[in-house]
C-alpha cells in the first residue's frame, strides 16, 4: 500500500501498464476512486484474467508498453508493478518515456523497479542443502517454496535512471524504498508465527524511516515520476 501514498485519490484515467492478471487485491485499491482501470499487456491470457477481477471498472488493451496506444496527456495516475525489469534492457528507457508521455500534467507514476536478482537456485539451496537452516526451518516450521520458471531480467542500476531521468531537465523522478528484502528470503528464514510477525514489523519499520537509503541498497525501490507540464 505504499504505492497509493503516491498516487492521486481520484481521477478519470488510471494507467495499470503491464497489469498481467491484477494478481494481489491489494492493487485494485489504486484505482479504487478512478472511473476506469485501463490494463495494459501483451498477455491476452493475462486481460482476461484481470478482467473477471476488475469486473467493470477495467478498460483491457493488447499492447506494448515501449509504444503505448495512446494520446498524449491521458492518465490522471500510472502504476508499473514488477514490469520494466521484465522489458529488454535496450527498449527499458522507451517504456518509461512513453509512460510520461501518456501521464497528465501533474500526475504521477509509481515503477516497482528491482536493482538485482537473486536466483531462485540459491534460495532452494539455502533451503535444502544448509544443515543450520534445515533445523531453522523443522523448528519454525517455514513452508517449502515451489519451483518458479525464471522470466527474462534484467535490472539497471541506480546511476542509470540518474543519468537517464534524474538528472534530465523536464523529469522530476525520486526513489522510495517500496520493499528492502526479497520475499524469497522472506519466506525462506522468517516463520510463519508470532516471532515472524514482528520480524517483518522492525524490517518495515526501517524502511519507513530510511526510505532513500534502503531504496538504494535494498532490493525493490519505487521509482516515481512527476509529471509537472
Amino acid at each position: 500500500m505504499r504505492v497509493k501514498e503516491f498516487l492521486k485519490h481520484r481521477g478519470e484515467f488510471f494507467l495499470d501498464a503491464g497489469s498481467g492478471s491484477i494478481p494481489l487485491p491489494e492493487y485494485l485499491e489504486y484505482s479504487s476512486g478512478y472511473r476506469w482501470r485501463v490494463c495494459l499487456d501483451f498477455s491476452r491470457k493475462a486481460l482476461i484474467e484481470a478482467r473477471h477481477r476488475a469486473k467493470g471498472h477495467g478498460l483491457y488493451v493488447l499492447g506494448d508498453v515501449t509504444k503505448l496506444p495512446f494520446k498524449d496527456d491521458v492518465f490522471d495516475a500510472t502504476v508499473a508493478l514488477h514490469v520494466l525489469y521484465h522489458v529488454p534492457e535496450d527498449e527499458q528507457k522507451s517504456a518509461v518515456v512513453e509512460i510520461h508521455r501518456t501521464m497528465k500534467p501533474g500526475s504521477r507514476c509509481v515503477i516497482l523497479y528491482s536493482w538485482f536478482p537473486i536466483p531462485n537456485g540459491i534460495v532452494r539451496k539455502l533451503q535444502k542443502s544448509t544443515f543450520a537452516l534445515k533445523i531453522w526451518r523443522r523448528i519454525l516450521q517455514t513452508p517449502e517454496e515451489k519451483e518458479v520458471r525464471p522470466l527474462y531480467f534484467h535490472a539497471h542500476d541506480y546511476k542509470w535512471f540518474e543519468r537517464n531521468f534524474i538528472h534530465q531537465d523536464g523529469w522530476d523522478v525520486s526513489i522510495r524504498c517500496w520493499r528492502s528484502v526479497d520475499s524469497l528470503l522472506t519466506r525462506a528464514l522468517v516463520p510463519g508465527n508470532l516471532l515472524g510477525h514482528y520480524l517483518m514489523r522492525l524490517i518495515f519499520r526501517f524502511e519507513t524511516v530510511l526510505p532513500n537509503t534502503l531504496a538504494r541498497i535494498g532490493r525493490f525501490p519505487m521509482i516515481i515520476i512527476h509529471k509537472r507540464y
